[in-house]
């Protein structure tokens, strides 16, 4: 009896070590955020994933795209290689950074994106608000929600499209290179038009003004779904959430392991 309480109280002294270790890995991983590459591969005729940048590797192991939004969590990073095939795809998730580049077509839907590139020779439609949205040389870009601050980069030439169907409250223009820009302020709701990299939105609609600031929006949150009438294009778990939340879990566990081993040791004496 007494070799069977023993072996209780290492198991438990043990299993509280184990947790407390194991719930603070889970919890650091959930705040890194990973990067995931889209592409086109022409043997399959669809687009296909993969967690590392797109090489020989990526060719071999690359996932069926219908599982991307299940890998990603808040916060993550997606690139996508756009061809002549359009690329289209719902993240019900608030995503770091996007980057379109190739020279084709794409359709992002997500909760928010912290920061948008998109490369020339690209085209895209975004649906979800856009902290910082970058876009360069030729590049054609419709944001149908809210944008923070648009930069447009002229690199080798200087004929941007872009359309924001939300309110901006910045516009800057700059050449890479220069650190000089040339800045738009607090455009209204659907008034910010940039044809061939020139400013087309009416007077009245937008201010030279640094200080100038758009006025609180009355409507809901978005909700990350196309803009209604744009011919261009509640809640869920969170991937990091649940991380932090097993983490959390594991440690408190570790702890009524610890308790219990205590106990065992008094009962002992």
């Amino acid at each position: 009896m007494k070799m069977m309480k023993k072996l209780m109280t290492s198991v438990l002294c043990l299993a509280a070590v184990l947790m407390t270790f194991i719930g603070l890995g889970t919890t650091a991983k959930a705040a890194e955020p990973t990067t995931y590459y889209v592409a086109y591969v022409s043997t399959l005729g669809e687009y296909r994933y993969y967690n590392q940048p797109w090489d020989g590797n990526a060719e071999v192991h690359h996932l069926s795209i219908n599982n991307l939004e299940f890998d990603m969590k808040d916060g993550d990073n997606l690139v996508v290689y756009t061809t002549a095939l359009k690329f289209e795809k719902t993240i019900d998730k608030k995503l770091g950074e996007l980057t379109i580049a190739g020279y084709g077509t794409a359709v992002l839907t997500a909760k928010s994106f912290d920061k948008v590139f998109v490369i020339k020779n690209t085209t895209v439609a975004v649906n979800g608000d856009v902290t910082d949205a970058y876009v360069y040389d030729n590049g054609i870009a419709n944001f149908n929600n809210n944008v923070g601050t648009l930069h447009l980069i002229e690199d080798a030439q200087k004929t941007q499209n872009v359309y924001v169907l939300g309110t901006v409250d910045c516009v800057s223009e700059s050449k890479t290179g220069n650190t000089a820009t040339n800045d738009y302020y607090a455009f209204k709701k659907g008034a910010c038009v940039i044809k061939n990299g020139g400013m087309y939105a009416l007077d009245g609609t937008y201010s030279r003004d640094p200080g100038a600031v758009n006025k609180p929006q009355t409507e809901t949150g978005n909700t990350g779904k196309p803009a209604a009438g744009s011919s261009d294009l509640d809640d869920v778990p969170k991937t990091g959430d649940e991380s932090v939340s097993v983490g959390i879990y594991l440690i408190l566990m570790s702890a009524v392991c610890a308790a219990g081993c205590v106990v065992m040791r008094r009962k002992r004496v």
